[in-house]
């Protein structure tokens, strides 16, 4: 039985201590713009855990890493998840399955994911088990580890949303980003 890892606590400090890792950053630690994940933050958070993280690219007070791996920890918190999307880190399908496991056992009260529209066993289960799905209005411009938005991704997006108290039909709805400024963001 391996023991679990506490979340790593995210501050200010810890922040700007971070050493910024020099090498070409797979896009699978893309961060979300601030702008996106603050307007669902707005409507789903405040979030106090991100289960698929790096000290760079965390934006909620406690994050687990690859190396904490997010997917055998308790989640025990409201969630925010942008999951790797490469088939070599396994894709967002085993996030989608461990953030409906965790709210339907109510040891996680919501989590969101931000997920690509893909036509996969993993989103059928998106499109019957979820309680929100809100397709992204435009291609998102995630951002490296330095913070400028990068170009080239590929897919459409959604916000899955998965909450334990739901009951009922998936609601479906549009997610309009708000206008951020251009170049590095913080």
């Amino acid at each position: 039985m391996s023991a679990t890892r506490q979340p790593v606590r995210h501050g200010v400090r810890d922040f700007y201590e971070t050493p910024i890792r020099r090498d070409v950053m797979a896009n699978d630690e893309w961060r979300t713009p601030r702008g996106i994940f603050a307007q669902l933050a707005a409507r789903y958070g405040p979030f106090g855990l991100d289960v698929a993280a790096t000290p760079e690219n965390t934006l909620a007070p406690l994050f687990y890493t690859r190396a904490d791996d997010g997917l055998r920890q308790p989640w025990g918190a409201a969630v925010w998840c942008n999951p790797p999307y490469s088939k070599a880190a396994g894709g967002p399908g085993p996030w989608v399955r461990k953030a409906l496991e965790e709210t339907r056992s109510a040891r996680c009260p919501i989590a969101v994911l931000l997920v690509p529209v893909d036509a996969t066993a993993w989103w059928d289960l998106i499109h019957t088990r979820a309680a929100d799905i809100l397709y992204v209005s435009r291609r998102i411009a995630f951002l490296d580890q330095f913070g400028y938005p990068v170009s080239g991704n590929r897919h459409a997006s959604a916000i899955a949303v998965f909450s334990g108290s739901t009951v009922g039909p998936v609601h479906y709805g549009q997610f309009v980003q708000s206008a951020e400024p251009e170049g590095r963001l913080p």
